[in-house]
């Protein structure tokens, strides 16, 4: 059985929605559990950071994720 990489829109996030660090962090935990990997999508996030870093967003993302452990 094939399985597609998720793409995992960072875009609420972002944005400051009310509970999207959280969704997020279920998004990115199913997606590394089940298929080890996860694209990022419709975000606005840049490789040296001019409106956000790459590092500081994912290494936020996982952090959020290991709170719900």
């Amino acid at each position: 059985m094939a399985k597609t990489i998720p793409v995992i829109d960072l875009g609420p996030y972002l944005a400051g929605t009310p509970g999207a660090r959280e969704r997020t962090a279920a998004e990115v935990g199913n997606a590394l559990e089940t298929i080890g990997f996860y694209f990022i999508g419709k975000s606005d996030i840049t490789p040296s950071g001019k409106r956000y870093s790459v590092g500081d967003v994912v290494a936020s993302i996982h952090k959020a994720m290991l709170r719900f452990r």
